[in-house]
């Protein structure tokens, strides 16, 4: 994933983002919307003191420039299993031995 993905690059400032995709313009479409915006309001509110300490963590690790292995576990095949493929999709083969650059 990369940071054009635009809900990944709001994040990046600080910002709560998602995306919500639907097949057709029509009413159950603008309903789906709806209760997006709604939901994700009501998450914030019910969830902005532990967001806003998870992002002071994603901030650090950033400066620090973490690239945590327990993520890998997360990484799936098409066939669900966990940790696979991980070093294709997560390399750390740059010049830092890290997946992420030196800087963004």
């Amino acid at each position: 994933m990369s940071t054009s993905y635009t809900p990944q690059y709001a994040m990046m400032h600080g910002t709560n983002a998602y995306t919500v995709e639907v097949p057709i313009g029509n009413s159950d479409a603008l309903h789906a919307l709806e209760y997006g915006f709604i939901g994700n309001a009501q998450f914030v509110i019910n969830n902005k003191d532990r967001m806003f300490w998870n992002m002071l963590e994603r901030f650090r690790r950033g400066v620090e420039n973490i690239d945590s292995p327990d993520i890998r576990k997360y990484y799936v095949n098409q066939k669900d299993e966990p940790g696979a493929e991980a070093d294709i999709f997560r390399p750390q083969d740059n010049e830092n031995h890290n997946f992420f650059p030196e800087y963004y």
